[in-house]
C-alpha cells in the first residue's frame, strides 16, 4: 500500500510533517508525538552517553 501512494506523488507521513514545520504551520514536538523517526537516531548516539 505505501508502494502504491508513493507511485502516485504522495509523500510520507514523515515528509509531511518535515514540510509542517518548516512552514511554521507546526511544532517540532507536536509532530515528534505523532510520527516515529522524525528525528532518527543510530545506537551509537543512543547509547553514547551510558558508554563511557
Amino acid at each position: 500500500m505505501i508502494e502504491y501512494i508513493e507511485s502516485i506523488g504522495w509523500v510520507s507521513v514523515r515528509e509531511h510533517g518535515i514540510h509542517k514545520i518548516e512552514t511554521g504551520v507546526s511544532d517540532v514536538n507536536s509532530v515528534l508525538a505523532k510520527v516515529d523517526d522524525l528525528i532518527p537516531v543510530t545506537e551509537a548516539n543512543l547509547y553514547k552517553d551510558t558508554l563511557v
